[in-house]
C-alpha cells in the first residue's frame, strides 16, 4: 500500500464517523462569529477614538471661526457677535487670529488643543495687522467697528 492510498483510506475512515460533519460546520460558524465580533470591536474602537480626537475638532473650529471672520468682515456696519458651541467646551481650545509667518499678508485662525494645532486662512483688510489670541473662554465675542474685527474672550 502506497502513502497516497494510506492517506485516502485514513480520510475515508475519519469522514465516516458520526458527528464529524456537524462539528466541522459548527467550527466554521463559530469562526465566522469570531471574525464578526473582531471586526465590530475594531470599528467601535475606531469610532470612539474619532469621538475623543481633538484633531477633528481643531479642523472644524478653525474652519468655522475663519468662515465667521470672513462673514463679519463682509458685513456692512458695526456689529457684535458671540460665538459659542454647546457640544464642545471652547475653554480647552486656544484660538489665535494672526498673520502667517511664511505667507505674504495671509492671516489664519489657529486652533490649538493638547499640543495639536490646525490653521485655516481668512480674509482681512490690508490695514489690519494685529494678532489676537483667545484661550480658556466659554464663548468668543467678535466686535466689528468700521473695518476692524476684534475677537475677545466672553464669559
Amino acid at each position: 500500500m502506497s502513502l497516497k492510498e494510506a492517506i485516502i483510506l485514513r480520510i475515508k475512515k475519519m469522514s465516516n464517523k458520526r458527528g464529524t460533519l456537524i462539528v466541522r460546520e459548527m467550527l466554521e460558524h463559530l469562526g465566522k462569529l469570531a471574525i464578526i465580533a473582531l471586526v465590530f470591536y475594531l470599528l467601535a474602537s475606531y469610532v470612539r477614538s474619532i469621538e475623543k480626537d481633538t484633531r477633528f475638532q481643531n479642523i472644524f473650529l478653525s474652519r468655522d471661526a475663519a468662515l465667521l471672520t470672513n462673514a463679519l468682515y463682509g458685513a456692512p456696519g458695526d456689529l457684535s457677535y458671540t460665538y459659542s458651541f454647546e457640544q464642545l467646551d471652547l475653554g480647552k481650545f486656544r484660538f489665535e487670529f494672526k498673520r502667517l509667518p511664511n505667507a505674504d499678508g495671509t492671516h489664519a485662525v489657529k486652533v490649538e488643543s493638547e499640543g495639536v494645532s490646525k490653521s485655516y486662512p481668512y480674509a482681512v483688510n490690508i490695514q489690519d495687522n494685529e494678532d489676537f489670541s483667545v484661550s480658556g473662554a466659554k464663548s468668543i465675542k467678535f466686535s466689528k467697528t468700521g473695518s476692524k474685527v476684534v475677537p475677545s474672550r466672553n464669559e
